[in-house]
């Protein structure tokens, strides 16, 4: 058995279509089922058993039920020599009922079964799963031309736009087969008007086929899809897989399911997808309402969070669940504070690196609903006192000029990741104690920071702490706990002329870094309590340098 697996509309029928012609000749049977899927769906598995006996038999054949059909396809083929193609299996069920196993056919048959679900073929014991890769850019623009062409009504730019069009494909051969065949006859200003409307509007022929796949999907499935197309393609998997678990998304086996129906890749560590692939998770989220983003679960597009910071910023919004801004509005802390439902929270590049940009305050409201924050530049302010964020995993604020995060003490019980970054103004860090899974904490650029907080020295669930740059840093708080921490850096902070005592053992530190520092002397307690260090970096501490090995 030999699967040939991948996205919608990558040829994978074409090429078993192909297979079959060259072929078929050589086995005593042979025959093709079209569209599987909808087939089975539509009339059921008996209808294709048979289909599969009458053809392969060459004979009329009835079955009474799946059990049944099962049973002749075993009996009355095992000993035939036959060619069979499945086309467009979705189902386990479906490779039961008509593929089932080796024993079913004779020596030398082969079944060939061409899907979207990599998960079917490993499921059914398939020999050999053949991967689908995309055209390149010269297989892409042969094929193009095939269909898109017209010596007689030769365009003057045909190359230049035809380049467009094949870019815009990124070498999926049914976008470029239903797009040339569109573009054929049409002059130059019409193949312009077409490629400015697929940036917003992506054709439906192949929209449609590519959300074939989308469609089998699981609700958190199809969440987590959407989220990864509308707001992380190109972020590192590892980063984000906590905030997808936060949103009860259950990442891993949820990743696992978009990899293995071509919806999702990763590339390099990073979430990846193919262009048209990533239009059709946009063009879901804006459904009915292309031009209402009020009335969308997502929104990203600059246009549309511009018009809805003009127009509808005071009204109280709970669609919107997630939104990502690039960019400047003195109105969008006011948008954000009226919705009351959002989970994701993406604003950056309004501090310019001179800090002499206008700085909004923070929002008077935000959705205790958040999963993930990441703010820059839109904090001059505290976050509000009514945020009590319990679900709340990563909270990352970048170039802020707030003399504290918030006023008083909050309980974030489910918070993993903190990460202030530039926070030009900041006197304080919060208490710790209110963070009883943080994992990841990161202060970094915060030029008037003094002290930490010493609740930081006791806390049993950190794993990496990154401190740097803070030039009025003095002391770090004494070490009560940090069992769990395996990575300690303390990075150019001048006035850092004691490393903090270390009251009990530290056995998962394995990598500490001291780079431009103002010590003098470090306590022997790290050579009494730090027992299992791998990595011990004294970069511009010239006394360490020459005494590591006292250390």
């Amino acid at each position: 058995m030999v699967g040939i697996w991948g996205i919608g509309g990558s040829g994978k029928t074409t090429l078993a279509s192909y297979m079959y012609k060259e072929i078929s000749k050589q086995f005593e049977g042979h025959c093709i089922v079209d569209n599987v899927r909808d087939e089975s769906s539509k009339n059921g598995l008996t209808s294709l058993q048979n289909k599969i006996l009458s053809n392969l038999l060459k004979t009329p054949v009835v079955v009474q039920n799946v059990i049944d059909g099962r049973n002749k396809i075993k009996n009355m083929l095992c000993r035939s020599n036959v060619l069979m193609v499945l086309d467009d299996v979705d189902d386990l069920c479906q490779l039961e009922a008509l593929a089932g196993s080796h024993n079913w056919y004779g020596d030398g048959s082969r079944i060939v079964i061409t899907t979207r679900d990599e998960n079917l073929l490993t499921a059914h014991k398939v020999d050999v799963v053949y991967p689908m890769s995309l055209l390149s850019d010269d297989e892409a623009i042969r094929l193009f031309n095939r269909h898109a062409y017209q010596e007689k009504n030769h365009l003057e730019d045909y190359e230049a736009l035809s380049l467009r069009v094949v870019s815009y494909a990124a070498g999926l051969p049914l976008a470029l087969k239903i797009l040339g065949s569109f573009l054929c006859d049409k002059d130059e200003n019409e193949w312009q008007s077409a490629l400015a409307k697929l940036r917003y509007i992506p054709d439906p022929k192949v929209t449609d086929i590519l959300k074939i796949s989308y469609d089998g999907l699981e609700s958190f499935q199809k969440e987590l899809f959407l989220d990864i197309a509308c707001f992380f393609r190109g972020h590192p998997k590892d980063e984000r897989m906590e905030i997808f678990d936060a949103c009860g998304f259950y990442s891993d086996i949820g990743v696992k399911v978009l990899i293995q129906k071509s919806l999702i890749t990763i590339s390099d560590g990073n979430f990846d997808m193919h262009n048209l692939v990533q239009e059709m998770g946009h063009h879901i989220v804006r459904g009915k309402h292309p031009n209402n983003p009020g009335k969308h679960s997502r929104v990203w597009r600059e246009e549309d969070i511009e018009d809805l910071c003009s127009s509808d910023a005071t009204t109280e919004n709970n669609n919107i669940k997630a939104i990502r801004f690039y960019g400047e509005s003195p109105r969008f802390p006011e948008l954000v504070a009226n919705l009351k439902k959002l989970r994701l929270l993406i604003c950056k590049s309004i501090l310019r690196n001179n800090y002499d940009t206008t700085v909004f305050e923070a929002p008077t409201f935000l959705s205790n609903e958040l999963r993930y924050i990441h703010l820059s530049g839109y904090l001059a302010s505290p976050l509000p006192e009514t945020f009590q964020p319990k679900k709340l995993v990563i909270l990352s604020l970048h170039n802020s000029l707030h003399e504290e995060i918030w006023t008083g003490n909050k309980r974030l019980p489910k918070l993993k990741q903190l990460n202030l970054y530039d926070a030009r103004n900041l006197l304080s860090t919060p208490d710790f104690d209110g963070f009883p899974c943080l994992e990841k904490l990161t202060i970094s650029g915060c030029p008037k920071l003094e002290e930490i907080h010493p609740s930081i020295g006791n806390h049993t669930s950190l794993v990496y702490v990154r401190v740097d740059s803070c030039d009025r840093l003095r002391t770090f708080p004494t070490i009560t706990q940090l069992k769990k921490l395996k990575i300690f850096k303390i990075l150019s902070c001048k006035q850092l002329f004691m490393f903090p005592e270390i009251q009990s053992n530290m056995d998962s530190l394995e990598e500490l870094s001291l780079n431009d520092v103002g010590m003098l002397m470090m306590p022997s307690s790290i050579q009494q309590r730090c027992t299992n260090l791998t990595s011990l970096e004294l970069n511009g501490y010239e006394y360490l340098k020459r005494n590591t090995s006292k250390i």
